[in-house]
């Protein structure tokens, strides 16, 4: 209790097995206790007396009284609220730290504008100039509030990040952190939108994006709600108020009042709140002077910091000099004042000239970096990595251009100069390569003496993306400097490094998509290197003689596609952390062992021709991740890995038994087992492996569980269907082994509630017979996708219905299924046989409101399937009786039509009144396509004129029509998802103001379709109704928010595009409640002519 009163510590007192009120007036065991103490101290009355006062101050705290109306005894949930309330506590405690003096009342608003007890998704805004706090804010609030949601994540410096590594590396950056997952693999931007929706769209996410300056950063990183789950939130920070306008709440950051200035000030000059006395006046005049700025306070106090009297007043006298709009330059005095060492190390960061944050410390010394950042110049972030604010950046290049010329090149105009024409190179001590620029030439031709006069270069970086400029060499490179640290060159155009090429300070060595066949002929002393990447460099041949390397962190090998061996003085690095040599298809030779202790990852994926794998040594204890196909396992790969969770042995063709070691990992959190196709059966005591979240035996041939497989109830994601992910009726001919299976029927576990965790379950083609599927299918409480495909049931459990959170039903190919089951409400997306297509149509979105997306697949080709499982003889598809679509395509368009009247199943604001139907066919049907009066022909855009009043009280919204080719997407090792690889793809829409209305904003919206991963048609119509409803519209000002248009005659045009195919028949028709009445009579008089 001293601590709390001195020191301002937080007590929380657990009341175990006994009751707060024996605590504060001492009764029980406590009387007894006190008792003896009492006799024990006679001479120190105040000793027991003090002992008294604190038990009975503590029993007056609010606590945790585990036997109290809230808890009743149950210590499980007492721990569970004892752990939340600490949190809270520290979370709060946080929040007024030195960092955040004078943010305090800008973080609470953000605070009210989140709404923390709506359940609904909320979008806010933090706007402001750079250098005002929109980050520390955000920050701030991020650290307080995440432990609240199922997974955060804060997206930093998403311009800079998107210029450097693409959207898709923030796409994948955002699903891996808030899913906690090491890594996720996503083909392309639209499928990092899809991922997101089906990863994040049932969780309650917390997502900071930060400094976004681009409406396609928020498109593809947070493009709706129904992204997300209820009650997530998605909070912006941005200099641009446009990109706020689809917010739910933004608030603008106002520079700080002149007491919180000097408060801030006073932090980082002093370490307190408020000025010594001697230097008020003048802390009050650099308030003043810095115009309330954060960045600027916080930068000029840092460097004030422990300065006397003197000093401040002769750099103070420098900053009056300076105009007050020129913020910059108000920030280069904190640069001014650093040593020359210091210096130069911020602006080497400054000029961009970082290799990566992780190896910024191996590069330079840990004391000038903690001297940066104890000046405010750099900071920590997540992950302790170092970063640097965009205006302190900006002033670091001025002061390199300015004081330091041609010492550090990363602008266009003196790259050429440098490179080319060779002039001032003897002072270069750095080479940034810049992104293109579309007034200069994107590529540079080098000679092959290019390095020879840069004896004090030692930092040379042209990276990887295809967005910088090219470098191009005609002869091998002659002369690389021995002064370079850090050497980063993709597409290095030599077979070879030069034979003189010693550089004792080299820490990284990156030469990625290069054309490298050995590194070297002989070993070469390089004491500080630590990371080595040649990924993807396809004439490399063998990895050199590295035992002059000792200090080797990482290895990085991937997909050179010609690699034959590693040298066995790989195995002898005692430092090594990561070895990964995935996709060398032709990589024979490993070396036999590997004796590092501190090994965390080995990937040997895709190593075709690789038999034997190193042995472990024994005492390694920190290997995380493990991937090997291809080859045999022996029981010794698994002995050594205690810290496993990651285990990948796709395509391991020969594996017919797991060892029994496996089960010992009790780390292990993910085993993917994909088409290991002789694997017969789990190990016995799988059960063992309790902490497992997925586990993914997709084209096995396991058939049956081991009894101890209910024990796995942290399971996540579960799949043991039996084809592969996807593939074209012309493909069936090749699945030779299918036939010898069809005898056998997957057997689940009898009782499922063990598995309530559960979100992902595929048993597609398992062979299920009516019964094969437990009756208490409704207990797995949080699935939320569930494939059934290609089964032989003729019915589901009733109990499917109980499955409140089931969101995506895949039932497309089950020949026996006799009709649709009764689905819970919360159906979204819905996969089935177009046999059921007339029937359900009509009824579909009026009985699930969810429901957005029907696609059919057609079942005619799966008894075609069945029949080549059976006969297991060349299927001739040519010789198949095709059926005419059109009658049928007729139908739906019919009943597609009659179910937009039903406005009543389009009140789901969630998804905006979008309702979509997809339906397989083989041959085009212009009688369909007639109907839509905007049409176009291998097009993939249509865009249609509206006419002047073209909005009245009859107007329902736009119906569209396209027919799309079949194509197979590439596959990729996707993970936990029952619905992958679906054949996906967007049309864009928008809605265009005329040019005397550009106040009014072009409304976008994008409708995903998607095609069951079977049996797939060569090509595929699909119907999309788009509501317009005034009082609710459903289209969106650039992405996320429900867009008020009071006015809809001011637009004057309607588009649509497809992402990445062309259409071979576009229709679009803008739709009143007339058209369907005309539709209808039209109908009536063909079913009419038909009977006669």
């Amino acid at each position: 209790m001293e601590c709390q009163l001195e020191l301002g510590q937080v007590v929380v007192p657990i009341f175990y097995d006994i009751t707060p009120s024996e605590v504060r007036y001492q009764r029980n065991s406590f009387a007894k206790a006190f008792s003896r103490y009492e006799e024990d101290f006679k001479g120190d009355t105040n000793k027991v007396h003090n002992w008294r006062k604190a038990l009975k101050e503590a029993a007056d705290l609010s606590g945790h009284d585990l036997h109290g109306a809230t808890y009743n005894g149950d210590e499980s949930i007492c721990i569970q609220h004892i752990v939340k309330d600490i949190s809270n506590k520290l979370s709060r405690k946080s929040m007024i730290s030195g960092t955040l003096v004078g943010a305090e009342s800008q973080i609470q608003a953000v605070l009210s504008l989140l709404m923390m007890e709506c359940e609904d998704v909320r979008f806010i805004g933090i706007l402001g100039m750079g250098g005002i706090g929109k980050t520390t804010i955000a920050r701030a609030i991020f650290d307080s509030i995440s432990h609240q949601f199922e997974g955060a994540c804060f997206v930093v410096n998403v311009k800079e990040n998107q210029a450097k590594l693409g959207l898709l590396s923030l796409q994948k950056t955002l699903v891996s952190e808030v899913l906690t997952v090491e890594s996720v693999n996503i083909a392309d931007e639209y499928g990092g939108i899809d991922m997101i929706r089906k990863r994040l769209g049932s969780k309650k996410v917390l997502v900071v994006l930060d400094d976004v300056d681009h409406q396609d950063q928020l498109d593809g990183l947070a493009g709706h709600r129904n992204w997300f789950g209820g009650g997530s939130r998605i909070i912006i920070t941005a200099r641009d108020k446009h990109l706020f306008r689809d917010c739910d709440g933004t608030y603008s950051v106002g520079l700080l009042a002149e007491a919180e200035a000097i408060q801030l000030f006073s932090w980082h000059a002093f370490r307190k709140t408020s000025p010594n006395s001697d230097f008020q006046q003048l802390s009050q005049w650099v308030a003043q002077y810095a115009g309330g700025l954060p960045l600027a306070l916080k930068v000029i106090g840092s460097f004030l910091c422990g300065r006397s009297m003197k000093q401040w007043r002769d750099a103070l006298d420098t900053l009056k000099g300076i105009p007050e709009d020129e913020i910059i330059s108000k920030l280069k005095i904190s640069c001014d004042g650093l040593e020359d060492a210091h210096k130069q190390v911020f602006l080497d960061l400054a000029c961009s000239l970082i290799p990566g944050p992780a190896y910024i410390r191996k590069l330079y010394p840990e004391i000038i970096i903690a001297v940066l950042i104890e000046k405010s110049l750099l900071f920590e972030s997540s992950f302790e990595r170092i970063a640097m604010h965009d205006l302190i950046r900006e002033m670091g290049r001025r002061v390199a251009l300015q004081q330091y010329p041609r010492k550090r090149i990363w602008l266009h105009e003196d790259i050429a100069d440098v490179l080319t024409e060779n002039t001032g190179v003897e002072a270069v001590e750095g080479i940034l390569i810049p992104l293109k620029s579309d007034a200069e030439e994107d590529t540079i031709h080098l000679s092959n003496e290019v390095f020879r006069h840069m004896k004090r270069l030692r930092v040379f970086i042209k990276p990887y993306h295809m967005n910088f400029m090219h470098l191009c060499a005609h002869e091998p490179i002659n002369f690389l400097p021995n002064s370079l640290c850090w050497f980063d060159w993709s597409y290095y155009p030599s077979a070879s490094l030069p034979k003189d090429f010693k550089p004792p300070k080299l820490v990284g060595l990156i030469m990625r998509c290069s054309y490298v066949v050995n590194l070297w002929k002989e070993s070469k002393r390089l004491n500080r290197l630590t990371l080595l990447d040649l990924s993807d460099s396809q004439k490399l041949i063998q990895i050199s003689d590295l035992s002059g390397c000792p200090n080797l962190e990482k290895l990085f090998l991937s997909r050179c596609t010609q690699l034959v061996e590693v040298h066995q003085s790989v195995g002898a690095l005692k430092n090594l952390m990561s070895l990964v040599v995935e996709g060398c298809e032709k990589l024979e030779r490993l070396p036999t062992k590997l004796q590092s202790e501190s090994l965390e990852i080995l990937n040997f994926s895709g190593c075709r021709s690789l038999i034997k794998v190193p042995e472990v040594q024994q005492n390694v204890n920190r290997l995380s991740e493990f991937k090997k196909t291809y080859f045999r396992v022996s029981t010794s790969s698994f002995e050594h890995g205690n810290s496993l969770s990651y285990i990948d042995m796709c395509d391991c063709i020969h594996i017919e038994i797991l060892p029994t070691s496996i089960c010992r990992l009790k780390n292990l959190k993910f085993l993917y087992l994909i088409q290991c196709s002789k694997l017969k059966t789990l190990p016995e005591n799988i059960g063992d492996l309790e902490n497992i979240e997925g586990l993914d035996a997709t084209g096995t041939a396991i058939w049956h569980t081991p009894n101890s497989f209910i024990s796995l109830r942290k399971l996540k994601f579960l799949s043991f269907r039996k084809v592969p992910r996807t593939f074209h009726v012309h493909d069936l001919c090749s699945w030779g082994t299918c036939s010898a299976q069809l005898d056998l029927n997957f057997q689940l576990p009898s009782v499922l509630s063990f598995f309530c965790r559960l979100e992902r379950l595929d048993l597609s083609a398992c062979n299920l017979f009516d019964g094969s599927v437990p009756e208490d299918l409704g207990c797995l409480a949080s699935l939320l996708e569930l494939n059934l495909s290609r089964n032989s049931f003729t019915y589901l459990p009733k109990s499917i219905v109980l499955l409140k959170h089931l969101r995506y039903l895949d039932i497309t190919y089950c020949e026996n299924l006799k009709e649709l089951p009764e689905l819970p409400l919360s159906i979204m997306k819905l996969f089935a046989d177009d046999r059921f297509a007339l029937q359900s149509i009509q009824k579909l979105p009026t009985m699930y409101k969810e429901l957005y997306m029907v696609s059919f697949a057609n079942w005619k080709m799966q008894e075609m399937w069945y029949a080549s499982r059976r006969e297991s003889s060349v299927l001739q598809v040519g010789n198949c009786q095709k059926e005419d679509m059109n009658a049928m395509l007729q139908k739906i368009l019919f009943s597609f039509l009659s179910m937009m009247q039903l406005k009543s199943g389009f009140d789901n604001e969630f998804q905006g009144g979008k309702f979509s139907i997809l339906f397989p066919r083989s041959s085009p049907s212009d009688e369909v396509l007639w109907w839509f009066n905007y049409r176009q022909t291998h097009s993939r855009t249509i865009s249609i004129k509206l006419k002047k009043h073209w909005f009245n009280d009859k107007f329902m919204g736009f119906a569209m029509y396209c027919g799309l080719p079949f194509q197979l997407p590439k596959l990729s090792r996707a993970r936990h998802s029952a619905f992958s690889l679906c054949l996906g793809f967007g049309i864009k829409t928008k809605l265009v103001p005329e040019q005397a209305s550009l106040d009014r904003p072009t409304l976008e919206d994008i409708i995903y379709l998607e095609v069951s991963n079977a049996v797939s048609s060569d090509r595929h119509d699909c119907f999309v109704f788009l509501q317009f409803d005034k009082t609710k519209v459903y289209f969106k000002g650039k992405g996320k928010e429900l867009f008020s248009v009071n006015s809809p005659n001011d637009y004057c045009r309607f588009e649509a595009s497809l992402d990445s195919r062309i259409s071979a028949s576009w229709g679009i028709r803008p739709l009143y409640a007339d058209d369907i009445e005309v539709m209808r009579l039209k109908w009536k008089s063909q079913l009419m002519k038909q009977d006669s």
